[in-house]
């Protein structure tokens, strides 16, 4: 008897550690599943958020191209907002012709935008020479690497570029206008300190009134330097920065150069000259 319930009392411990076992194995599927399925949302999400970018990106060229200019969003940086699914998008364009053109802006000019954004006058000094120097080609070698930026990423390679001096110009910086300075009608606020005898203070304020107005064109706001300012103008190379974000916080942020109707005998509605695209 006493054997038997030996026998007995053994089998339940093995019993006991079979469920055991069990119940760990099927947690340890469950949390696999639960983090595969977390992870599979996760991607999903990013894939509606840069989807939703695009979607901006696209309704940014479609609106530039209506033949009823009065319809056309203003491409001075001010935003627009709409809805796109359950994605929040938020859309922005600046037209490049407000903008400094990197390998054709005067020294003194880069040496003010370099000023202005925050380094000493023998820094800026140093750093202009330097850019100079890149802007030159190499008349003993026709194939220099040296002659003239090809992209504004390039200006941080340059000896003497600091990298938070580099995240402030270079919004302000192009490669793509063909305008002889840039149009005030569409410069930032540091662009347009950086154009005329004005400073950041004076010039902050200026922008934003000038972004809340219905339309461009026309007589704008006299600058705060007393300079009259006549609206209108404008390039067919824009900057697109394009945001969607979800309820949960994931978002992407698109930062497209374009150029509308490219060529005569090309059908596409833009050619693309600058892709970046930040996850967050």
């Amino acid at each position: 008897m006493i054997h038997m319930r030996a026998q007995r009392g053994i089998a339940l411990l093995v019993v006991l550690w079979a469920c055991t076992l069990g119940a760990i194995v099927l947690g340890g599927f469950a949390m696999t599943a639960h983090v595969e399925g977390v992870q599979a949302r996760g991607q999903l999400d990013k894939s509606v958020v840069h989807y939703a970018a695009l979607g901006g990106i696209d309704r940014a060229v479609y609106v530039m191209l209506l033949k009823d200019r009065t319809q056309h969003w203003v491409p001075d940086g001010r935003s627009y907002h709409f809805k796109l699914g359950d994605a929040d998008v938020s859309v922005a364009i600046d037209d490049e012709d407000g903008k400094i053109n990197l390998n054709r802006a005067d020294p003194k000019l880069l040496q003010r935008m370099f000023v202005i954004a925050g380094m000493s006058d023998d820094d800026s000094r140093a750093l202009v020479d330097h850019v100079q120097a890149w802007r030159k080609l190499d008349d003993s070698d026709e194939s220099s690497t040296l002659g003239g930026f090809v992209s504004i990423e390039d200006l941080q390679t340059v000896p003497g570029m600091p990298a938070d001096i580099y995240t402030k110009v270079e919004p302000i910086l192009t490669l793509w206008s063909i305008s002889p300075g840039p149009n005030p009608v569409h410069e930032s606020a540091l662009a347009l300190a950086v154009t005329t005898d004005m400073n950041l203070a004076q010039t902050e304020p200026y922008v934003e009134k000038r972004k809340a107005l219905p339309s461009l064109d026309g007589v704008l706001p006299v600058l705060p330097n007393g300079v009259p300012i006549t609206g209108g103008g404008g390039s067919s190379v824009l900057s697109v920065t394009s945001t969607a974000s979800l309820p949960n916080g994931i978002r992407t942020r698109l930062r497209v150069t374009l150029m509308l109707h490219p060529q005569l005998d090309d059908h596409r509605a833009y050619r693309i000259f600058r892709w970046r695209e930040d996850v967050g």
